[in-house]
């Protein structure tokens, strides 16, 4: 949500084109290309934002998302209903950018719309009608009317093109039926639909006739590859043309690539995000000097050593330093745990722009995971620093470099280990109150057999394993 529009189609277009285009005005040019074609120039440097997060409207942030999977070559690509939640205005603009695209650039974009206006339906060429698995119709939009017209289906003055088209395979569509102008006598099942398409000139001179035509093109993996239609009455006549190598490879960057360009993106997104960042330092000092405050010098108690026995005043003594240092290092971890248990549950809300970015092949999912967790470790060092070290020194452990940093390293490590354990529960289970369950189960687990509320001692034979 931190990055900006400009920043987000830059993140794509290194993505899905491996950073081949070197020159940086290349890129720019690019990216200028599809902010400007998709009318986001207004807001080039706002936010994408979300529900949390104030920036770019509703209709821009699709536009966002359609851009995004226009960046790099894509023959061929399929938009599923992208005008859901949209009004028709805003669906038009999009759809007419796609089209504007796909033209210049000579490819091909398949586009399903749920209910489109007559205006956003007349920017396409051709049509594919559906129903129940069926294709009824498949041609130049031009002709769709006149084909259905032949089957006795007529359209009325006050029904669009695409109400008309929709409304023809329901059991509505029986009202638009003519039996007098059609060659059956009653209202088309879908089977019967497509059958009477596949009998039609309009299936015979278009489909049939392409798939009945060799390619002009004898595509192969290397260039010196044998023909694969050797002995085929149409190889002589067919060019060798050699797989272009972005076609060939499922992602475009290497591994170590990707894992810095999600390493990259995760920290903009995390010094963006200041007031986060500013919020946990203050949570974790206050922690710290409130739990410094109760255990105060409880590690600075001198034992006199010399001697085989305790007395009765040096056992006191004893028991006083072992519970302070003890219960300073609990409380230490115990409030890393209960951080990093509510933290889990937001990590939700990232998923589905990484479910989109590994669909369209961005990166490995190895990378990501990576790159986001290399992206934390500044955040979880200065949680660490602000608890810990007032923690340390009011306590009174031992004030030596070398025991200080130990303790430090411990905590990062702990941390670490923590983040990556409830970050499995947050991309396996499916919804936040999951991972708070499960969650708060392991940290139920983790107190009460970590050693210290019960001793390990004392745990019965059958639960001993989980302390270990």
């Amino acid at each position: 949500p931190y990055l900006t529009v400009t920043e987000t189609f830059e993140f794509a277009f290194q993505s899905r084109t491996g950073g081949r285009d070197k020159e940086k005005k290349q890129c720019a040019s690019t990216e200028n290309l599809t902010i400007e074609g998709l009318d986001l120039t207004v807001c080039k440097d706002t936010f994408v934002g979300n529900d949390d997060v104030r920036g770019v409207s509703g209709g821009q942030r699709r536009r966002v998302t359609v851009g995004e999977m226009m960046q790099g070559q894509n023959p061929v690509a399929c938009c599923d209903e992208i005008s859901t939640g949209l009004d028709a205005a805003v669906t038009y603009d999009i759809v007419h950018s796609i089209c504007a695209f796909s033209k210049a650039a000579r490819t091909t974009r398949v586009i399903s719309l749920l209910q489109p206006g007559p205006e956003t339906f007349s920017l396409f060429d051709e049509v594919i009608l559906l129903s129940e698995g069926y294709v009824i119709y498949a041609g130049p939009i031009d002709q769709v009317v006149d084909y259905f017209a032949g089957l006795g289906y007529k359209q009325k003055a006050t029904v669009d093109v695409a109400d008309f088209l929709q409304l023809i395979p329901t059991p509505d569509g029986e009202m638009l039926f003519d039996a007098s102008s059609s060659p059956e006598d009653s209202h088309y099942t879908s089977e019967r639909f497509a059958e009477a398409f596949q009998q039609s000139n309009l299936y015979r001179n278009n489909i049939a006739a392409e798939l009945d035509s060799p390619s002009q093109l004898s595509w192969r993996l290397e260039q010196g590859d044998e023909e694969a239609l050797s002995g085929s009455m149409h190889s002589s006549k067919r060019i060798p043309t050699k797989v272009p190598d972005e076609f060939k490879i499922q992602y475009q960057n290497s591994f170590w690539r990707s894992t810095t360009l999600n390493l990259a993106r995760h920290l903009t997104l995390w010094t963006r995000d200041k007031g986060y960042i500013i919020g946990k330092m203050f949570e974790n000092i206050g922690m710290a000097v409130a739990t410094g405050g109760i255990l105060f010098g409880s590690g600075r108690i001198n034992i006199n050593q010399e001697g085989d026995a305790l007395t009765q005043e040096e056992s006191e003594q004893l028991y006083k330093l072992m519970a302070g240092i003890y219960g300073a290092l609990f409380m230490t971890t115990f409030h890393i745990l209960l951080g990093t248990m509510t933290s889990a549950p937001d990590e939700i809300d990232g998923r589905s722009i990484h479910y989109k970015h590994r669909n369209a092949n961005f990166y490995q999912s190895t990378a990501f995971v990576i790159g986001r967790l290399i992206s934390t470790f500044p955040q979880r060092t200065i949680e660490i620093v602000s608890f810990g070290i007032p923690l340390y020194w009011m306590v009174g452990l031992n004030p030596t470099a070398g025991s200080f940093f130990i303790y430090l390293a411990l905590l990062i490590c702990y941390t670490i280990g923590l983040k990556m354990m409830f970050g499995v529960l947050a991309q396996s289970l499916p919804k936040k109150a999951n991972v708070q369950g499960v969650g708060t189960f392991l940290v139920l687990l983790l107190s009460l057999f970590g050693g210290f509320m019960v001793f390990p001692d004392t745990i019965p034979d059958w639960y001993i394993w989980i302390y270990w």
